[in-house]
């Protein structure tokens, strides 16, 4: 209740050119490790392990929903009991299924996500490209397709291209968005590897305090209200 409170009524700067792509929310798990006694930490048969899902709100750069379960627990289901209307949410290969983009869609709500190269699709259309792209982006395309293998024949968009030796595969429901707005939304999923980095690191929430669930919860908890306040703290001192 406090780290909500905190959410709501903590004035933080926005990032203009992010709001105007709308509400995203990039959304990932992080494994952290465990000792071996404790036994609703299932991860492998060798050691234990809790994940930490997380749903990190682009706009304001903070994380807005998470949970702390089993290491082995699906990530999927986290993203599907967080969806809102109206978000944009940006997720790794782990995420995607014919399942979950049809439920993000029903939810009236938005998805950007990598999936495996070898997917199998029907090109419906070839979208226009901008004249200029960064030179960093290769083999860029932009096109309407239908899975060949999804049941339910979801149309949807596919943008590739090439970032040194690295293929990427990005469909959305975005059609309102350029190419390179939509290249750029994915590439800001990197913002989470780095929360994830100065939780484990900065925060040192790879020591756990306590080996229950909720012990652990509260943790976490601690760790995101310190990380608000941070937050508000670097903001005004930029300020001022």
């Amino acid at each position: 209740a406090l780290y909500e409170h905190l959410l709501r009524h903590t004035p933080l700067l926005r990032v203009p050119e992010i709001a105007s792509l709308g509400q995203i929310s990039l959304v990932d798990g992080s494994i952290f490790p465990t000792l071996k006694s404790m036994d609703w930490a299932t991860y492998k048969e060798t050691k234990n392990a809790i994940r930490l899902h997380l749903s990190f709100h682009l706009n304001q750069m903070l994380p807005t929903e998470f949970l702390v379960a089993a290491g082995n627990s699906a990530e999927r289901t986290f993203l599907l009991d967080i969806l809102q209307e109206g978000f944009t949410y940006v997720a790794d290969r782990g995420y995607f299924s014919f399942e979950v983009i049809e439920k993000i869609a029903k939810a009236k709500a938005f998805y950007v996500l990598r999936i495996k190269k070898n997917a199998l699709y029907k090109v419906l259309k070839n979208n226009s490209l901008p004249d200029k792209l960064p030179v960093c982006f290769k083999n860029v395309t932009d096109q309407n397709i239908v899975f060949t293998n999804d049941k339910q024949q979801s149309k949807t968009r596919l943008v590739t291209f090439k970032v040194w030796d690295s293929q990427f595969y990005i469909i959305t429901n975005r059609l309102d968005l350029t190419t390179l707005q939509i290249i750029m939304i994915y590439a800001y999923r990197w913002q989470i590897e780095l929360l994830f980095k100065f939780i484990k690191r900065t925060l040192g929430g790879i020591h756990l305090l306590n080996h229950s669930q909720n012990g652990v919860t509260i943790q976490f908890y601690i760790l995101m209200i310190v990380a608000l306040l941070q937050m508000k703290l670097k903001q005004t001192c930029e300020q001022e």
